[in-house]
């Protein structure tokens, strides 16, 4: 997905993917300062955002290597969306898949699955 992020067009993927994450701030865990995970929700929160406002959900499932540290983001994002989406759209709970590092396997097994049989 392209968005306008700091005055740049990227891919979502470009600043918030796991990945990016950990060459940008280090390896992450519980020891990531408060000001990270804040960064960290606010990369996530510029791709979800425009998600949430289109589809509103009422769960978003977090997967892949962030979603191992969901629970250390989750409330900042929520606050960070609060802020941004308008009053009418509501703030959609903010959950780590079940083995979420696993988890995006599953997904394209279901894809390959599903192509298989429609062809």
């Amino acid at each position: 997905m392209s968005l306008n992020y700091n005055g740049k067009i990227t891919t979502w993927e470009e600043i918030a993917a796991g990945r990016v994450l950990q060459r940008i701030f280090g390896e992450l865990s519980s020891d990531t300062p408060l000001e990270v995970w804040e960064e960290v929700a606010n990369r996530i929160k510029a791709g979800l955002q425009p998600l949430i406002a289109f589809t509103q959900p009422d769960v978003v499932v977090i997967g892949g290597s962030m979603g191992v540290f969901t629970s250390y983001f989750s409330d900042i994002l929520s606050g960070l969306l609060a802020e941004n989406l308008p009053a009418a759209i509501s703030v959609p709970k903010i959950i780590s898949a079940p083995s979420p590092e696993e988890i995006v396997l599953y997904g394209c097994y279901d894809n390959a699955i599903s192509q298989l049989a429609s062809n």
